[in-house]
């Protein structure tokens, strides 16, 4: 089982709340319209995070793309250094495949040439620093685990009694985190018994956590 009776979080970057930009106040006087009904990823909050449970994350969702804020506040990315502390220049030596648009990078060159040390698993990209005019290695950061018990925003409501909703959102339902944990159970094992690959409606927002 992906789970025990408290839900494990993932995401990349801090968990202090984030201002969302994305966020559209609804209209006066009507709580759940507004000129357009929002987007299925759009924040329900006008501050938090996005997580999923660990497990079941989509990791395109919570990865973002190679530069996702690198020298930022709560970055999702961060540079490659060498064991000096540079950044490591994205150059044709560092990489395993000469064509450009299949390029990957080389591992074990890397660890040899600049005596760094990463799991395998950790994603490497490169983003252009405009003042330098190079490119240089980005590496996504090693995501944070947490438990979190409250209220919290997220997509099961096909799993939820409408009596546990507290508010919602567009697409977006907030229930407690007990309520969530449950519907989560029922809706892993609908997406088992599918065969549905995609993990998208596991994603969750919290808009605090402690």
């Amino acid at each position: 089982m992906l789970h025990d009776k408290e839900l494990t979080f993932v995401r990349y970057g801090g968990l202090s709340p984030v201002i969302q930009k994305g966020y559209k106040q609804p209209l006066p006087g009507f709580k759940k319209l507004r000129d357009t009904k929002p987007g299925f990823h759009e924040p329900p909050a006008k501050k938090g995070v996005y997580a999923f449970v660990k497990g079941a994350e989509e990791r395109f969702l919570l990865g973002g793309d190679s530069y996702s804020g690198v020298g930022t506040k709560n970055p999702k990315w961060e540079y490659l250094k060498d064991k000096n502390g540079n950044r490591i220049e994205d150059t044709d030596d560092v990489h395993d495949d000469d064509i450009m648009s299949m390029r990957t990078y080389d591992i074990k060159k890397l660890q040899k040439k600049y005596g760094i040390k990463f799991p395998k698993a950790r994603k490497i990209s490169s983003v252009y620093d405009e003042e330098t005019k190079k490119s240089y290695l980005t590496t996504l950061k090693e995501p944070k685990y947490f438990k979190y018990r409250g209220e919290i925003w997220h997509h099961l409501k096909d799993f939820v009694k409408p009596t546990d909703v507290l508010d919602e959102y567009g697409d977006w339902i907030k229930t407690t985190t007990d309520v969530h944990r449950k519907a989560f159970e029922k809706a892993w094992l609908d997406k088992k018994k599918s065969g549905y690959m995609g993990n998208d409606e596991f994603e969750v927002f919290i808009e605090r956590v402690p």
